[in-house]
């Protein structure tokens, strides 16, 4: 099992909020291991805060009484010098984890679901899975993120029916009609920029988020200029 550990400061909360599927479950059966000599486990070395070694070890005996991992010590010491995973999956339960794959399946589903029909996600669905395999991002977008990726997708597919219909809209109007909220294409227009851009073969690389949208023509909204003086025609 091909896993990835993250010691984090709070001794108690180590393992609670510090394993991490880097891999599918089902690529490998290799023990993950892991060296107290690594960077991350100062603190256990250091003892620092004061109680951090007596609270590691505490933790992690109790962990290989349950049968999750098993550690070697240095010879002639209390002090852990490697950790080994002896089942991931009962780890993983254990602390609540959701393996990637897992993930990635109630994510596909999700996405599938609200954009069935939707020719910019049919397109782009295998680059999706590819990115989110390997724990990329997707302009922007993690795997958990599906909420935000459905909107850039669907306001990317707005505006190309908007571009072949000749139409010009500002920010506020067009995230009213296609999200239901003023200010959204402000707080996703990034993703939705670069998406456009991928999608015409990167012919925009070159300019801003703003740049891109203008081009489509969703420009930033119009205020009105107040003028405290009279004005002489």
């Amino acid at each position: 099992m091909d896993i990835t550990i993250k010691i984090f400061m709070m001794p108690r909360t180590h393992f609670h909020r510090a394993v991490y599927a880097s891999r599918d479950k089902n690529q490998s059966s290799l023990p993950a291991k892991i060296s107290t000599k690594e960077k991350f486990m100062a603190p256990y070395a250091n003892d620092k805060p004061m109680g951090t070694f007596l609270a590691i070890n505490e933790l992690l005996t109790s962990y290989e009484a349950e049968g999750l991992i098993k550690l070697r010590y240095f010879k002639s010491s209390s002090h852990i010098h490697m950790i080994f995973l002896e089942n991931a999956e009962l780890v993983a339960n254990t602390i609540g984890f959701t393996f990637l794959s897992d993930r990635l399946t109630k994510s596909n589903s999700i996405l599938d679901k609200a954009l069935a029909g939707n020719s910019v996600y049919d397109e782009i669905k295998p680059e999706i899975q590819s990115s989110w395999r390997e724990s990329k991002l997707y302009f922007g977008c993690k795997v958990s993120d599906t909420a935000k990726l459905i909107d850039i997708i669907n306001g990317v597919r707005a505006i190309l029916e908007l571009e072949a219909e000749d139409q010009e809209i500002d920010y506020r109007h067009f995230s009213v009609k296609i999200f239901k909220n003023p200010k959204r294409l402000d707080e996703i227009k990034t993703g939705i920029a670069k998406l456009l851009n991928r999608m015409k073969e990167d012919a925009y690389s070159d300019m801003t988020s703003a740049e891109i949208l203008m081009v489509f023509g969703i420009f930033p909204i119009k205020h009105p200029v107040f003028l405290s003086d009279p004005v002489e025609f």
